[in-house]
């Protein structure tokens, strides 16, 4: 099964090569404008997958608030937010949206989680399913044991995280879930930019699978990465 990921795309929308499943980890406009958003679907539309599965990442405010908060943004949203909501909940939609829930293909166990850890200095305007890593524990308890496929916005700690201060900038309770108690497949996520890149990692003693920090992104929000294709 070819299986593309990709993650903060932050208004770069590259060219695919299409193939069986495509994996988003969130983080997909540079401002979050209507247009963004119009383009953005626009794009996933046309990327030639059998299946796409998207979870939102903490840039992704109007993926955390669904709905818009007075008249006049109703009106402006409107076409946007009908085309989200049937697509998440039609059983032929073109994409799936995963918050705190799952879906299956290809015999696979999928799950998705946008949560991201809080820190300070964070942009205040980056807020969307943030919080800090006790109430991420509670999130992350929510993935199921059999899950076989993960995407989370935020990295693990301790696994392809390492910001440009040198310091992980990864969830603790992430890492505890997934080296500790799941026994996936693949995990794929973005949110630490400057960390792109796969890697081979082993669960407990002896378990393998694969991490992918699916960054579009660099750290100075250039398009530089490639999305990185994994074939389970």
């Amino acid at each position: 099964m070819i299986v593309d990921c990709l993650s903060d795309l932050h208004g770069h929308f590259p060219d695919l090569k299409g193939g069986d499943l495509l994996l988003l980890a969130g983080d997909y406009t540079a401002k979050g404008s209507l247009k963004e958003w119009a383009t953005f679907f626009n794009w996933l539309k046309h990327q030639k997958y059998e299946k796409k599965i998207i979870v939102a990442g903490n840039h992704d405010n109007f993926l955390e608030q669904a709905y818009p908060i007075n008249e006049k943004e109703a009106e402006e949203l409107k076409e946007v937010v009908e085309f989200l909501k049937d697509q998440g909940e039609s059983e032929n939609s073109d994409f799936t949206y995963l918050c705190d829930s799952g879906t299956e293909y290809g015999g696979y166990k999928i799950w998705g989680s946008p949560w991201s850890q809080w820190f300070p200095n964070i942009n205040p305007k980056c807020l969307a399913f943030v919080r800090n890593d006790l109430m991420l524990q509670r999130q992350f308890s929510l993935i199921p044991t059999d899950t076989n496929i993960l995407i989370t916005h935020t990295p693990p700690h301790g696994i392809l995280d390492v910001t440009q201060k040198g310091i992980n900038g990864g969830s603790i309770s992430l890492e505890d879930r997934v080296f500790y108690i799941l026994h996936l497949e693949l995990h794929v996520f973005g949110h630490i930019r400057e960390s792109a890149g796969i890697q081979e990692r082993t669960h407990g003693a002896s378990d393998k699978y694969i991490s992918v920090n699916a960054s579009h992104v660099n750290e100075h929000y250039h398009p530089v990465n490639a999305p990185i294709r994994v074939i389970l």
